[in-house]
């Protein structure tokens, strides 16, 4: 993993991805068909594999009941891409689920579903997870004040590690600083790496 994805969210969430295909074949059998799970799609839809390589499959979308472009590509891709979104990026997805249904009930399936297998992922363990939304906007209000002080180094730091928690502002905000030489030394190569972090997750200003 380490080799494949140089930033250490992305791999977490990989692992998570990795490790949720284990459950699902535990619940589903090896071949990880969930009937019910297709049928909270959209009406219509069909799974197909991501063939444009030129397409980073990690890039949110804007289609109604998926995360990002990968799990439009299979149901069981799908699943274990939701879950790790879920558990790496709750703020993000919390985000995404406003204003879309689809989603929402695939989530709450996905943790029912779970808390059927293993009691302990119930309410009070989403409620922990959700928690690290809270604490990832206390990290960048510091880094805002930090800034506000002058404190360039404090503020770049503290953006890093509300970035590496999920914030897609907070990773525009680092690879801006590369980009003006603030709290940094300056350096377009990770100004564009943070920029391109900030556009997978979301984050407008970092697709320009």
């Amino acid at each position: 993993i380490g080799t494949k994805y140089n930033d250490t969210i992305q791999a977490r969430e990989t692992i998570e991805h990795e490790l949720f295909h284990l459950v699902d074949a535990f619940m589903h059998g090896n071949y990880m068909i969930d009937s019910h799970w297709d049928l909270l799609n959209p009406p219509g839809f069909l799974y197909n594999q991501v063939t444009d390589t030129k397409i980073d499959s990690r890039a949110f979308t804007h289609t109604p009941g998926f995360i990002n472009i990968y799990t439009t590509s299979a149901s069981n891709e799908d699943r274990a891409e939701t879950f790790g979104n879920m558990m790496i990026y709750p703020n993000l997805v919390s985000d995404k689920v406003q204003g879309d249904a689809i989603l929402q009930n695939k989530i709450n399936y996905l943790k029912k579903e779970l808390a059927s297998y293993f009691p302990n992922m119930n309410s009070a363990f989403w409620a922990k997870i959700a928690n690290r939304h809270l604490e990832l906007a206390n990290v960048q209000s510091r880094a805002a004040y930090a800034k506000i002080a002058g404190n360039n180094v404090q503020s770049t730091q503290l953006y890093k590690e509300a970035a590496e928690n999920g914030s897609g502002n907070a990773a525009y905000l680092v690879g801006y600083s590369y980009g003006h030489g603030r709290g940094v030394e300056q350096s377009y190569p990770e100004m564009f790496r943070w920029f391109m972090k900030s556009a997978l997750m979301g984050n407008k200003f970092g697709e320009q």
